[in-house]
């Protein structure tokens, strides 16, 4: 005979959803790119005309609701000034441990 499984409640599956939602790529990515944006004194209009994007996308990616393509973030990496993998470990370290960023020193270019 099979073992028996609880059934999980309505409520806790809402729960559930709640918390893998929160810890999604496309919010902490949103916040690197938002804040590396600003450190180099860029506004989302001037980032949205350098890449060839409408605000209305820069601003559903900072906000997490849009998901980027490898290319799309290779894009910005190079418009930044950042390596790639920049913005994906920032993004996973501020996914995993939900805190805020901190500044980073900035580059000279």
């Amino acid at each position: 005979m099979p073992a028996h499984q609880p059934e999980v409640g309505k409520d806790e599956n809402v729960a559930n959803d709640r918390n893998n939602k929160s810890r999604t790529m496309e919010p902490s990515f949103g916040k690197v790119l938002a804040s590396l944006r600003k450190e180099q004194g860029m506004s989302q209009q001037e980032l949205a005309d350098s890449a060839g994007y409408s605000l209305r996308y820069i601003g559903d990616l900072e906000r997490g609701t849009k998901s980027p393509t490898l290319r799309t973030m290779q894009h910005f990496a190079v418009l930044l000034n950042v390596p790639l993998s920049t913005l994906i470990l920032e993004a996973e370290k501020l996914m995993k441990t939900g805190h805020r960023l901190r500044k980073r020193p900035r580059q000279r270019r």
